[in-house]
């Protein structure tokens, strides 16, 4: 192995590691500087030996005086060659290929967070500060399958669906308005 030791022993004294590039012209996508980790002995052969994991800085942009931008590239493995599957971008936007998974809470720290789905994103989930959650359009909070759902049919109306019943449960309904009936009421007292 390899132990780095810094000899100061004041504080704020911590082993620093520069890795530099000598290039003198750095454009969008030039690796800065990166760390691989590979078993070129293995015996196994073929991807066994290929590089398994790295981590590269790259540069989001030409750089100026007034521009270092750069990523951070997590790469790793499985059946190939490492490939990014993660990447920190400059402005500190995280970017996960595949499943996140989480072993506490999940928060997200803005009064206005949106979250988005779907490979076109065209469906949202908004916070409205003080208020809660928004549903983006017309899209509907669906239940088992389609055929159950809630949601907004206009600015005005709520629709709330279900191919066969839609049971409330509690000891007082209150009912603010018209009440509107198509279909047979039923009612078990007066």
């Amino acid at each position: 192995g390899l132990t780095l030791k810094h000899t100061a022993t004041a504080d704020d004294k911590p082993v620093s590691l520069t890795l530099q590039t000598g290039e003198t012209d750095i454009a969008v996508d030039d690796v800065i500087g990166k760390i691989d980790f590979q078993a070129p002995d293995e015996g196994a052969g073929t991807d066994a030996i290929l590089v398994a994991a790295g981590i590269e800085a790259v540069s989001e942009g030409d750089f100026s005086s007034s521009n270092n931008a750069t990523k951070l590239s997590f790469k790793t493995a499985a059946s190939e060659a490492a490939a990014e599957k993660m990447s920190l971008s400059s402005a500190g936007n995280l970017t996960v290929s595949g499943d996140i998974t989480l072993g506490d809470d999940l928060v997200l720290d803005s009064d206005s967070c949106v979250l988005n789905f779907g490979d076109d994103q065209d469906t949202t989930l908004t916070h409205t500060d003080g208020t809660g959650l928004t549903l983006n359009s017309t899209n509907k909070l669906t239940f088992g399958d389609t055929s159950q759902f809630i949601y907004g049919v206009s600015n005005a109306i709520l629709g709330l669906g279900a191919t066969d019943e839609i049971d409330l449960t509690a000891t007082a309904i209150d009912i603010n308005g018209t009440c509107d009936v198509s279909g047979t009421l039923t009612n078990g007292s007066a």
